[in-house]
């Protein structure tokens, strides 16, 4: 990771140092709406999809996860084949999905940060029936501190946070659960400059700690400064797979 005078952020990947063996990788996976559909993503790496809405990126991110049944091909995880009939299954493998619209998939709006913070690992924390709380409150803060979330407190409704700081708990959430593959679909939409530059040092961060990411992006500048590699899908297919420099230009162009 690099930082220029302008306090942007950029990552250089060196292919010499790629794992031998993919993390996640999908084998030609058909569903409704993507065909034969092939991708690997290794350890430490950050995958970007560049695609028109409408292109089957999301839909492929929704297979991944295993809302979308898959009819034909498979999915590895580590070299092994998984099945994944439900998202609790993608779940339990480790995959987590940070959804495109997370005011209505993401967050529960009126409950509050800690509340949205430990759904996804409130079985970890729990003293037969009941939630410790020292155990909450050390986690939620942590996570907190960590994100850079501005919030009055851990007990603040979730609905009057700005909407950076809304995704800070979105992201926040599937950190905490242990995930060792992120999901991600448009993960800065909606959001300020300050706060895009944040979650993506969080996402790189995660990235660097072994873990694999596959990114859906609206802002192809976005895809081109922080992705490792970049695969361009159209009506429903993966066409080309990019690595090394890349620009917004050569993106808008290739997924028309």
């Amino acid at each position: 990771m690099t930082n220029d005078q302008g306090g942007k952020i950029s990552w250089e990947y060196v292919q010499g140092l790629r794992e031998t063996k993919p993390l996640l990788e999908a084998k030609n996976i058909t569903t409704h709406s993507i065909s034969n559909v092939s991708l690997a993503v290794y350890p430490g790496e950050i995958v970007g999809i560049a695609g028109l809405l409408g292109s089957g990126r999301t839909e492929l991110l929704r297979a991944l996860f295993g809302i979308d049944p898959i009819v034909k091909g498979e999915i590895l995880l580590d070299g092994k084949p998984i099945i994944l009939h439900s998202t609790s299954d993608a779940i339990e493998h480790g995959i987590a999905l940070v959804p495109e619209n997370r005011r209505e998939q993401g967050l529960v709006l009126d409950y509050s940060v800690s509340e949205n913070l430990i759904m996804p690992i409130v079985h970890r924390i729990k003293r037969l029936l009941f939630v410790d709380e020292r155990k909450k409150d050390t986690i939620v803060k942590q996570y907190i501190k960590q994100l850079g979330v501005k919030t009055q407190g851990p007990g603040q409704v979730v609905r009057y946070l700005s909407g950076g700081n809304q995704q800070k708990i979105v992201v926040a959430k599937f950190l905490a659960s242990d995930s060792r593959v992120l999901l991600l679909d448009d993960p800065t939409f909606g959001v300020d400059l300050q706060a895009k530059h944040e979650i993506m040092k969080i996402i790189h961060a995660y990235a660097a700690k072994g873990n694999a990411v596959v990114m859906v992006s609206s802002e192809f500048n976005e895809l081109a400064d922080y992705c490792d590699s970049i695969y361009v899908m159209k009506r429903g297919k993966l066409s080309e797979c990019l690595s090394g420099s890349m620009t917004e230009d050569n993106l808008l162009y290739m997924v028309q």
